[in-house]
């Protein structure tokens, strides 16, 4: 589990991409299970909401979802991972 810092933190970089990627809830939760992620739909916005903690490997999958979508449109990916936040 990160601090409530590190949350808040994954929680504001995911929610910034996705605004900038142009990426609705339900175009990343199927990039979401592309990348690895098991979670049901209502799971990832509870994640993505904090009614839920985000745990590093959920982050990650989200973040390479955001990045996929991203090359998708010509763009690089910039999402960083739980590692480059500072998560450990």
């Amino acid at each position: 589990m990160s601090s409530p810092q590190l949350q808040a933190l994954m929680r504001q970089t995911l929610g910034g991409a996705m605004q900038g990627a142009g990426l609705g809830a339900d175009d990343l939760w199927r990039g979401y299970v592309t990348a690895g992620g098991s979670e049901l739909p209502g799971v990832v916005d509870d994640l993505l909401a904090g009614r839920q903690a985000l745990e590093p490997d959920q982050y990650d999958c989200l973040a390479q979802a955001i990045n996929d979508h991203a090359v998708g449109l010509g763009q690089s990916g910039a999402v960083p991972y739980f590692h480059q936040l500072g998560g450990s």
